[in-house]
């Protein structure tokens, strides 16, 4: 059943409605000195000098390290363990290793050395042949 323009509802709010009414007192001061300049320099101070989320370096990324996990020898189907903290790196990590094919398993210092040694298993280590050392 398809509905015809005529069926739609469409609300418009009134004119006078239509901008929200800035609450902050210098909200006029504080869009005047502004600067997407000066916040975008105020990110070189963060450790990595801040990170590009845009879609086509997010994706350039997540290709960079798939095909790192393929020179590496780990085929689709295999497990990737990764122990890192919620830093942008896990996240690439992850869906990088979902854009090669494996399994990402990942791995955190609060389930202690003993889980982390137990989950991992006797599992070879990428690039290598032999089990992974305890």
């Amino acid at each position: 059943m398809s509905a015809s323009t005529t069926d739609l509802v469409i609300h418009k709010p009134p004119a006078s409605a239509t901008r929200a009414i800035p609450n902050q007192p210098d909200y006029a001061k504080a869009c005047a000195r502004f600067s997407w300049a000066v916040e975008r320099l105020a990110l070189l101070g963060l450790p990595g000098g801040g990170i590009n989320i845009a879609v086509e370096a997010v994706d350039r990324h997540l290709s960079n390290f798939a095909n790192v996990l393929g020179g590496l020898g780990i085929q689709p189907g295999e497990r990737v363990f990764s122990l890192l903290g919620r830093v942008p790196e896990l996240y690439l990590t992850a869906l990088g290793t979902l854009k090669a094919g494996a399994v990402f398993c990942p791995m955190f210092s609060a389930f202690g050395a003993g889980a982390t040694s137990r989950a991992a298993g006797n599992r070879r280590r990428a690039g290598s042949d032999g089990p992974t050392p305890n």
